[in-house]
């Protein structure tokens, strides 16, 4: 990335997208339903959704492969469709599927892209690159003998070859060991530091959750979610604490009865509540201030043991789906 090239603080925008496809019966099946979205400069930003969902239009549009069916796309503030050459210059993806051609070495297969990405020799990264995804030792392989996480290294070499301001990556450590998944996140922390926007698609949403400063989850062609990851975390994942209690389960039941909480006993059997002459307490929905006023409610109590739980993005983003789907399938009633 060229760090004296001033760009706006917007990198990609959806305005209204929409977008349509023959749906095999001579008729037309919607897809994206009035998407709207930004990406910050500099940001990683993570596009989430079960399959089918519209990712991978929205990438392919944002790329130039498909056309908006209506609304806009700008990338750097350039509108794909009328400025489509100068769009596809600043936009690197890294996509699912293998593309290269398996008798290429590695070498070659990174050559060829710099060329027709028009990089005249004395322009291309080829050795750097080679050496960045770690396939230096592998350069003059024939890329069909690579491994499958190599293979998706190079497929990140050729999004790359051009130092795009901006990186898509496609599902980038689906099938991947767990080294290389590493690796990988190692990388895209890297590249953020020198100043790369990165959009992200993944399956894996400890990966989302770790990396992205911002979400959007897509379900069905519509945008159901899209904030700070921090954000989205703190306002729908809420924490789960599990207690043990030293007291008689109806001396608990009186505490707990005035409290807003979500809260049941969990199941023991009679023989183990006698010999551990304890009750054990699950309180759900605890967020905010919570803990604090817990505490207040059980002061009077004996207390032996607490444990919480974190409620992560994956539980958020199955909890936005389902809730998503009840929507629409009301709707459809």
């Amino acid at each position: 990335m060229d760090s004296g090239t001033s760009y706006p603080d917007v990198a990609v925008s959806f305005c209204g997208v929409t977008k349509d496809f023959p749906d095999g019966n001579g008729g037309w099946k919607r897809v994206l339903h009035g998407i709207d979205l930004e990406v910050g400069r500099g940001s990683i930003y993570g596009l989430l959704g079960p399959n089918g969902a519209g990712k991978s239009t929205m990438i392919n549009m944002m790329s130039g492969l498909v056309n908006p069916g209506g609304g806009k796309i700008e990338v750097w503030g350039m509108d794909v469709e009328k400025e489509p050459l100068s769009t596809r210059a600043v936009v690197g993806v890294m996509g699912q599927e293998v593309n290269f051609d398996p008798f290429f070495t590695p070498y070659e297969v990174l050559e060829t892209q710099a060329g027709l990405n028009g990089l005249s020799k004395g322009f291309r990264r080829t050795d750097e690159i080679l050496r960045q995804i770690h396939l230096w030792e592998e350069r003059f392989r024939y890329s069909r003998w690579l491994s499958g996480g190599m293979k998706r290294r190079l497929m990140l070499g050729k999004a790359i070859v051009s130092d795009p301001p901006i990186l898509v990556l496609d599902e980038p450590t689906a099938g991947v060991d767990v080294e290389l998944r590493k690796e990988m996140w190692d990388y895209v922390e890297v590249m953020r530091e020198r100043g790369v926007t990165i959009i992200l698609t993944t399956h894996y949403l400890e990966e989302a959750e770790a990396l992205c400063d911002r979400v959007a989850i897509i379900n069905k062609g519509r945008k159901i979610a899209d904030a700070e990851t921090s954000g989205l975390l703190k306002n729908f994942g809420v924490k789960e604490m599990e207690v043990v209690l030293r007291n008689r389960e109806e001396d608990v039941g009186k505490v707990l009865s005035g409290m807003a909480y979500d809260w049941d006993f969990l199941p023991q059997g009679v023989a183990e509540q006698r010999i551990a002459e304890s009750v054990r307490v699950l309180i759900r929905d605890v967020g905010g201030d919570g803990f604090s006023d817990l505490w207040c409610c059980l002061g009077g109590l004996c207390v032996e043991d607490v444990t919480t739980r974190e409620v992560g993005l994956e539980e958020i983003f199955l909890r936005r789906i389902y809730e998503d789907r009840g929507r629409v399938e009301g709707k459809a009633d």
